[in-house]
């Protein structure tokens, strides 16, 4: 009988283990993607993406928002709007908010800035902390009109994240948009006067 329970109590530690291997492999996976599509390495993103198995909904909402994610970056949002809000019917609250940041980018894309400015209100109530959320947002605040709301934003970004290249170039960005090309350059200035401080940090170690 004992030999049996241990036989037993061994495929539910192997059946976990298969589980968590296979958890740890899918996220791995999602995270190429994301990197390919960062670099418009669009056909090894569908590669990767194409070798995945889909086995539960969990999975699908993650398709679906990768999906999304690739049309917005071959510029067609209106495509990436059908995956981002498949993606939105969820109750996980990160794949919520990073459909409606998605959704936000998307109108954004196409001129609509009501709606992107009422999507990325709605992933920052549940992702606060979502850099990218508030770049996303402080650029339509400023095509909007709202200049002031938008570099409020920028300026508590760049107070918790001087150092982000993301915040510096949104940064910049903003004041060129006002033709302040002095303060724009002043910003990537000392930004590249940090990364030039790491660079020779990480020489110093290696000599």
């Amino acid at each position: 009988m004992r030999i049996y329970l241990r036989i037993f109590y061994l495929i539910i530690a192997l059946l976990f283990l298969s589980i968590n291997l296979y958890a740890k492999d899918f996220l791995a996976s999602v995270k190429d993607i994301r990197t390919e599509i960062s670099r418009d390495n669009i056909d090894e993103a569908l590669k990767i993406l194409g070798s995945l198995n889909i086995n539960n909904e969990t999975d699908q909402e993650q398709v679906d928002l990768l999906f999304g994610d690739i049309y917005l970056k071959i510029n067609q949002p209106q495509k990436a709007i059908e995956f981002y809000e498949k993606a939105f019917i969820t109750s996980d609250t990160k794949t919520e908010s990073l459909s409606e940041l998605g959704l936000s980018e998307s109108y954004l894309r196409q001129g609509k800035l009501n709606e992107a400015i009422d999507h990325a209100k709605r992933s920052l109530e549940l992702d606060e902390d979502n850099i990218r959320t508030k770049i996303t947002l402080s650029i339509t605040l400023t095509r909007n009109g709202e200049k002031e709301e938008a570099l409020r934003i920028l300026n508590s970004l760049y107070q918790s994240n001087q150092n982000s290249s993301e915040v510096n170039l949104a940064i910049a960005g903003y004041h060129s948009t006002f033709e302040n090309n002095k303060e724009a350059i002043n910003v990537l200035d000392k930004y590249l006067v940090f990364l030039l401080k790491v660079l020779l940090r990480s020489l110093s170690k290696n000599i």
